[in-house]
């Protein structure tokens, strides 16, 4: 069984589409004009991501030794196969899909209502988001961290 993260309703080979499926088919249509996408390699996965913001985009997550598919975002879908689950994926697909504008943060749960697990997905990439900001010397709000106290930055002296 396939768990979305946007629409609520669990794919059991009953309904109309499977959204893994639909994803695979949109990233091998659209990755046959490679020159205008960035591919990196990162523990076990290859990324292929847009090289310019898109908001018509799609991210797409391919195991790096069978090169199968295993999830991806575009700008009605969210999923990654269940065998990949925990991995982080889901965390990374919403950060990259909001630094290619394929999703903006304030508004990528209307008309698509994120599932718990979506949801939770979006927690989790706001929290690596901050940890990314301050590994980096950025400064990130005192009304941001007031979530996080993990995060607390110690005066400079």
């Amino acid at each position: 069984m396939l768990k979305l993260a946007l629409c609520g309703k669990t794919w059991n080979g009953k309904a109309l589409h499977n959204p893994l499926e639909l994803l695979r088919k949109h990233a091998n249509r659209t990755f046959k004009m490679r020159h205008r996408f960035n591919v990196s390699s990162e523990s076990g996965y290859v990324w292929i991501s847009p090289k310019e913001p898109d908001e018509e985009g799609i991210i797409a997550i391919y195991e790096k030794g069978s090169r199968a598919f295993v999830g991806g975002i575009s700008k009605n879908w969210i999923a990654v196969d269940e065998a990949h689950h925990g991995a982080g994926l889901g965390a990374e697909l919403f950060i990259r899909a909001f630094d290619a504008m394929i999703k903006h943060p304030d508004t990528m749960n209307v008309g698509h209502k994120l599932t718990k697990a979506g949801r939770a997905c979006l927690m989790k990439a706001h929290k690596i988001a901050i940890q990314r900001a301050i590994d980096s010397g950025l400064e990130v709000p005192g009304e941001v961290l007031v979530d996080y106290p993990e995060f607390t930055v110690s005066p400079s002296i």
